[in-house]
């Protein structure tokens, strides 16, 4: 299945702040996580927010083998809680997947995979819709 990606411009007190909230088919990034996390707890234990900067959209979005951080605490500080993906680009398609989080992956037990994101989908996109929506965001910064 060949996703769609929309990047929506979150509400800020400066430029510096700006972030990004990713939709994956009209779905935040946000709730898949949320309900991925449902099959382990009935709370999600981290207290993510929306946090993809400028910074990942220009150096990490557009290269095959780099690393995004779609997801952060709400806390404020980005070291607490995130989770980051792998970006894969190849014919015409790119792919997220190896999805992480440092601190669930210390979790994760040799009997009992509890945290482990290697069960999250992977999500790809048409190349260059991907291209051009994150264009279109860079932009409209």
């Amino acid at each position: 299945m060949i996703n769609s990606l929309t990047l929506e411009l979150l509400p800020v007190h400066s430029k510096e702040d700006q972030r990004l909230r990713v939709m994956v088919d009209g779905k935040p990034l946000l709730s898949m996580f949320e309900t991925y996390e449902s099959r382990f707890t009935d709370t999600i234990a981290g207290a993510y927010t929306d946090w993809l900067t400028v910074g990942d959209l220009k150096l990490r979005m557009l290269s095959s083998g780099e690393r995004f951080m779609p997801l952060a605490c709400d806390c404020g500080e980005w070291e607490c809680w995130f989770v980051t993906g792998a970006v894969h680009i190849s014919n015409g398609f790119v792919s997220w997947h190896q999805w992480r989080n440092p601190y669930r992956d210390k979790q994760v037990k040799p009997t009992n995979e509890h945290w482990c994101y290697k069960d999250f989908p992977s999500i790809v996109f048409e190349e260059s819709q991907y291209r051009a929506t994150i264009a279109d965001a860079i932009a409209a910064l």
